[in-house]
C-alpha cells in the first residue's frame, strides 16, 4: 500500500512544478529578453536575488517555529510525566468523594458525611499555576481544563460550607444532624463533572507520554 503522505507530497510537488512552468513560459513570452540592456539584466538579477532571499527567510522562520514548537511540546511531555501520578491520585480521590456522597442520593445526608467530604476536598493534591501552564503545549485544552477543575473544586468547598444542618423530627430512629439532598445536589453535581474532566485530562497526558516512548 502506498504511503498517503508521500503521495500528497508528490501531488503538491507536481502541481507546484506545473505552476512554475506556466509562470516561466508566461514570463518568457511577455519579456523581450533579447532587447534587455545590461542595466535591465542587473535589475532582473537583483529582483530574483531579493525574491530568493525572501523565500529563504520565510523558510528559516517556518523551520525555527517548528523547532520551537517541538521543543515546547517535548518539555510539556516531561512535565506531564512528572505530574501523571499526582493527577491520577487527584482523580481517584475526587471519584471517592462522589461515591461517598452518592450513597445518600435523594435522601437525608448525615453531617459527618458532609464534613468528611469537605475535609477530603481540602486535602486534594494541588497544582501550581506554573505547573498547569507547562501543559499548554499538549493541546486539547488540557491545561485550561486542569485550571478549571481546581477552581471548581475550590468553589465547591465554599458552597458546602454554606449548607444549613438540622436534626430531623423524631421518627423512632437515632437522631442526628444532617442536610437534605436538595441542598447538596449542586455541589455533588459539580464534583461529578470535575471527575469526568479529570478523565479527559489524564487521557491527554497518557497519550502524550506514550507517544514519547
Amino acid at each position: 500500500m502506498y504511503n498517503k503522505t508521500w503521495l500528497r507530497y508528490a501531488a503538491c510537488f507536481a502541481t507546484s512544478g506545473a505552476s512554475a512552468g506556466w509562470a516561466g513560459a508566461f514570463l518568457y513570452d511577455s519579456i523581450g529578453w533579447a532587447k534587455l540592456t545590461p542595466s535591465d539584466w542587473g535589475t532582473w538579477v537583483g529582483a530574483f536575488g531579493t525574491a530568493g532571499t525572501l523565500m529563504g527567510a520565510i523558510w528559516l522562520a517556518h523551520r525555527d517555529a517548528r523547532i520551537r514548537e517541538h521543543d515546547a511540546r517535548s518539555t510539556a511531555i516531561i512535565h506531564a510525566a512528572n505530574m501523571q501520578h499526582r493527577l491520577q491520585e487527584l482523580r481517584l480521590r475526587v471519584e471517592k468523594i462522589c461515591k461517598d456522597l452518592s450513597e445518600y442520593s435523594g435522601v437525608f445526608i448525615p453531617e459527618d458525611v458532609v464534613r468528611g467530604a469537605t475535609k477530603n476536598l481540602n486535602a486534594l493534591p494541588k497544582f501550581t499555576s506554573e505547573e498547569v501552564v507547562e501543559l499548554v503545549p499538549l493541546g486539547m485544552n488540557c491545561a485550561l481544563k486542569l485550571a478549571g477543575v481546581q477552581s471548581a473544586l475550590g468553589n465547591t468547598i465554599g458552597i458546602i460550607n454554606k449548607v444549613q444542618f438540622f436534626t430531623p423530627a423524631y421518627t423512632g430512629a437515632p437522631r442526628y444532624s444532617g442536610v437534605d439532598w436538595d441542598q447538596m445536589s449542586l455541589p455533588i453535581g459539580i464534583i461529578e463533572r470535575q471527575n469526568a474532566r479529570l478523565w479527559d485530562i489524564l487521557k491527554v497526558v497518557h497519550d502524550a507520554v506514550k507517544s514519547a516512548e
